[in-house]
């Protein structure tokens, strides 16, 4: 890990300024570049996620497809892509080789960070604002998107009460945050504390409505979760849903490895 100073001293020179006299200065962590095989990868996981909607749909509506099982392979796929996005950045690849236990942790945080930033975008909000007239369409393909999580075996979203709504609501507004925050973070060159603080922010936000959801569902007895379906137990309500449980730790552990980081310049 390198730090390059916002200011015009480097770090010796700054720190021999007195204290009274010293500008407001933060450090920037840059890392070593990723490569062309890490790309490959992250390429070969989004591209799974940006197939699985329209492949399904071609699956059920023109080839007759069961929509209960395609939609238990959605969640897998998922699943599959999701955890193999995060892990990559761990992977022993040669133009990682280079990369510190930092460097890979912010390449896991910026993959988190713009996946659920994404899913926000292309599934929470459209949810949000039609949610209605989804669930009066359950059976037209433009609905499907949104109906594959029904059919998979959460009858939440077919009539959602206030508990739903509020939570998707609140991850909407969470990754609305979030976008901000990295695209703050890039135009500061790595430097903007803020960012830090308000990524680090959003993951405590993401921590209690997924507490609350899977609490409710064991609590009750699972009413929207069939505990005999591998694809809705394991793949959905297991896999899907706790990327947005432990992730926001990892979030808080870069936050708090990062900010010392940008304060003094130092690595340890």
């Amino acid at each position: 890990m390198d730090y390059a100073t916002t200011g015009p001293q480097s770090r010796k020179d700054y720190a021999a300024v007195p204290p009274t006299q010293k500008p407001l200065q933060r450090f920037a962590a840059t890392s070593p570049r990723a490569g062309k095989d890490y790309k490959t990868f992250i390429f070969f996981y989004v591209s799974i996620l940006a197939l699985v909607a329209p492949v399904s749909m071609i699956y059920v509506f023109m080839l007759g497809g069961d929509r209960v099982l395609t939609a238990y392979g959605s969640f897998w796929a998922f699943d599959f892509a999701m955890y193999g996005m995060l892990l990559t950045p761990w992977l022993p690849l040669a133009s990682l080789k280079n990369h510190s236990n930092y460097d890979r942790l912010s390449l896991m945080v910026q993959i988190w960070v713009i996946t659920y930033c994404v899913v926000a975008a292309t599934f929470e909000v459209p949810w949000l604002l039609l949610y209605k007239e989804i669930a009066a369409a359950p059976n037209e393909m433009w609905s499907y998107t949104w109906m594959q999580y029904v059919d998979g075996g959460d009858k939440r979203y077919a009539n959602p009460t206030m508990e739903v709504l509020f939570a998707e609501t609140w991850a909407c507004i969470n990754a609305f945050i979030a976008a901000i925050a990295l695209f703050n973070w890039y135009k500061s060159g790595k430097t903007s504390t803020g960012s830090v603080f308000a990524l680090m922010f959003c993951a405590v936000m993401h921590i209690s409505p997924t507490v609350f959801y899977y609490t409710h569902e064991i609590t009750q007895g699972f009413p929207n979760v069939d505990t005999e379906a591998a694809g809705n137990f394991v793949a959905k309500f297991i896999l899907s849903n706790s990327c947005w449980l432990w992730m926001p730790f990892v979030v808080f552990y870069w936050g708090t490895q990062t900010l010392p980081r940008l304060y003094t310049g130092r690595a340890d």
